[in-house]
């Protein structure tokens, strides 16, 4: 997911239109090689045990005043609404920076 988000900050912040096809092909091939290559490496039965897996946040379950059914619906906007933000924020910057920012070593080149 970090790829898909790194990439589009890539592509939405390329200068020139051949850095955004450049980009997008990038993108594309990464996300078909993971693919075919979890395919070909992982057995149908596992990978139907992580088609239904389903995360938990162990510390919620210890705050006493959050019932547990309740408990799924915090999760779930726990993840929608911090830690999806917060990946999306910490690719979107690290891209930035990394486009805006020269390295250190740019006195050293001739």
């Amino acid at each position: 997911m970090c790829i898909v988000i790194s990439g589009t900050n890539f592509i939405l912040t390329a200068n020139t239109v051949d850095l955004v096809i450049r980009s997008t092909v990038a993108i594309m091939f990464v996300q078909n090689v993971d693919e075919v290559v979890f395919d070909a490496c992982c057995p149908s039965e596992m990978s139907s045990n992580i088609a239904s897996t389903r995360y938990r946040i162990v510390w919620m379950t210890l705050i006493p005043c959050i019932p547990s059914q309740k408990s799924e619906s915090v999760e779930y906007f726990y993840g929608l609404f911090f830690h999806l933000p917060f990946v999306i924020l910490t690719s979107t910057t690290l891209v930035l920076v990394v486009r805006n920012v020269p390295p250190a070593c740019v006195h050293l080149l001739p």
